[in-house]
């Protein structure tokens, strides 16, 4: 987006340097390599916090930077990279959702509870909901079934809107099967607000 937004008002970004909490990727997926994209632009400089787990990158990136002569700082603020990008490394290195407790708190109150609930969902990519939400329909992503691919359609402009997944749809379920089944269709993290459902989840998958 920064690239887009240099290209589209004339900015020429030779010699600048890039900031990244996560290692630049160096493969094609559903955005360009970024490696390619630091190099088109004549980048001289690339600070970076977190190296990629990802087995397709994993130093690669960093080390094409390197040799095409661009100074590569590592491990800026790693703890704190690593921990922004927890979810992340969790579902590279596991093939499964995060998962992160989105009950009530003890003494939370109703506002208190939105507040943070709305925070969650600008964040992650699906919520497993108890059969009765109180969450206006508007708040998540359209759905067809208990499990969705993520596409572009389910982003919004001036916010991400998570998928809803029914807690019903874990019934009768083995839970790392289910959450597997999640991982391959890219859902990479799973706010969890039904009690039961958080129980049999938690043993299957990290949760934060």
């Amino acid at each position: 987006m920064a690239f887009d937004y240099a290209d589209a008002h004339g900015i020429d970004l030779t010699g600048a340097t890039v900031i990244d909490t996560l290692e630049p990727c160096c493969h094609v997926g559903s955005q360009p390599a970024c490696t390619d994209l630091i190099l088109a632009h004549g980048i001289a400089r690339v600070v970076v916090g977190s190296v990629d787990p990802n087995p397709i990158v994993a130093g690669k990136g960093l080390r094409i930077l390197e040799e095409a002569g661009v100074e590569v700082v590592r491990d800026v603020m790693r703890e704190e990279c690593d921990a922004i990008n927890r979810h992340f490394f969790h579902y590279i290195t596991t093939g499964k959702p995060y998962i992160v407790d989105g009950r009530r708190r003890a003494g939370e109150s109703d506002s208190e509870y939105a507040v943070r609930r709305r925070e969650l969902y600008a964040t992650y990519a699906a919520v497993l909901a108890g059969t009765e939400s109180d969450v206006p329909d508007e708040s998540f992503a359209h759905f067809n079934g208990p499990v969705q691919a993520v596409g572009a359609d389910e982003v919004v402009i001036g916010g991400h809107r998570p998928l809803l997944l029914e807690a019903g749809a874990l019934a009768c379920t083995d839970p790392d099967e289910w959450l597997s089944e999640l991982g391959k269709r890219k859902i990479d993290s799973l706010i969890v607000e039904s009690d039961e459902a958080f129980e049999r989840l938690s043993m299957a998958c990290q949760k934060d």
